[in-house]
């Protein structure tokens, strides 16, 4: 409901609710939205839950707190339609991803939801080194989309790749095959290397195949990260993580 403050009376605020009558936060809920409160002035609109439509005092009680996490998971629900992105800070880390505050909610954003970019590299997959990488992201901010949320389970889950995706489809668009860039090995792997091209995102992979003319059985041998390269442009297909083929 909504109402206009007309009193604020020790632990108690007075709500004006029209033809509802006078609604109260008191007690509880007077403590809990204190930081709210503090800030309203007499005349201020507010929205609030109804916790009791007819309490012992005849008033109707409300609920600020409530009020407030409710439009917090009506505003997700509706970027979530929308297929905005939001921002969330980075809280906590562990080894299955990170935990994120996204305007006041808390949301998990898996370790496989991460972009290319943000993705832990780490040899063997170590769980403990997996961590370290991850807890390097705390508090810091992310960009993210919604990939599902549950206000009853408290469950919001995030993807940072869905915005990667849009990122690296723009950025894409300024190239085509044959084209050559100048880049940096960002990452060796058993198949080939991954080459950062672009200052906004996009890597590329260069396979096993096309790293030398002569036979290369381990790219180990060849290249490493912070190796700077020249290469072509032989393909551009999009994939899940943001590579493409050089």
């Amino acid at each position: 409901v909504e109402g206009s403050v007309f009193e604020k009376k020790g632990g108690t605020l007075f709500v004006d609710l029209d033809t509802m009558g006078v609604g109260v936060v008191y007690g509880r809920e007077f403590i809990a939205a204190h930081g709210i409160i503090k800030g309203l002035n007499l005349g201020d609109r507010i929205h609030a839950k109804i916790v009791d439509l007819d309490n012992d005092d005849g008033y109707v009680e409300l609920s600020l707190q409530e009020a407030g996490r409710e439009k917090q998971w009506l505003d997700l629900k509706k970027a979530s339609k929308e297929e905005r992105i939001v921002e969330g800070i980075v809280k906590k880390a562990n080894t299955g991803g990170l935990v994120l505050d996204v305007d006041g909610t808390e949301g998990f954003l898996p370790a496989s939801q991460l972009s290319f970019q943000h993705y832990p590299r780490v040899e063997g997959g170590e769980k403990e080194k997996i961590l370290q990488e991850l807890q390097k992201f705390i508090g810091s901010t992310l960009k993210v989309k919604i990939l599902d949320l549950d206000p009853d389970d408290n469950k919001l889950i995030l993807s940072e790749k869905g915005v990667e995706t849009e990122e690296v489809k723009k950025v894409l668009a300024g190239y085509q095959a044959g084209d050559i860039v100048d880049g940096v090995i960002v990452g060796v792997v058993d198949f080939g290397a991954f080459v950062k091209f672009n200052e906004k995102g996009p890597e590329g992979l260069v396979h096993l195949s096309e790293i030398d003319w002569t036979l290369v059985t381990n790219p180990r041998d060849v290249l490493k990260p912070g190796d700077k390269v020249t290469a072509k442009i032989i393909n551009i297909q999009l994939q899940a993580a943001g590579k493409q083929l050089l």
